[in-house]
């Protein structure tokens, strides 16, 4: 085998090898970015929830370990409508 024979072959299994790489880290990055995209539903789902749950519980007790949450979202619900009515005077 001559020196320029071998020096190809040894060219394309490089290229070969760095092929495969690349496909490695785009399969990644597709995974990765799928991940990515399953949390955001799953964030949309909880807040969804916690929505769900404070306009049910808008005017009862709430258990004592989202109290504090809960107090919040009623705080920031007040200073929206104050702001609004402030808004349209």
């Amino acid at each position: 085998m001559s020196y320029f024979e071998e020096m190809t072959q040894k060219a394309r299994a490089a290229a070969s090898t760095a092929a495969e790489k690349v496909r490695e880290v785009a399969d990644s990055a597709k995974i990765s970015a799928a991940i990515i995209a399953e949390k955001r539903e799953l964030d949309k789902s909880y807040r969804a929830i916690g929505q769900w749950y404070a306009c049910e519980h808008a005017g009862s007790e709430v258990p004592e370990a989202i109290a504090d949450v809960v107090a919040a979202v009623r705080a920031s619900q007040a200073k929206i409508a104050e702001l609004q009515a402030s808004r349209e005077a």
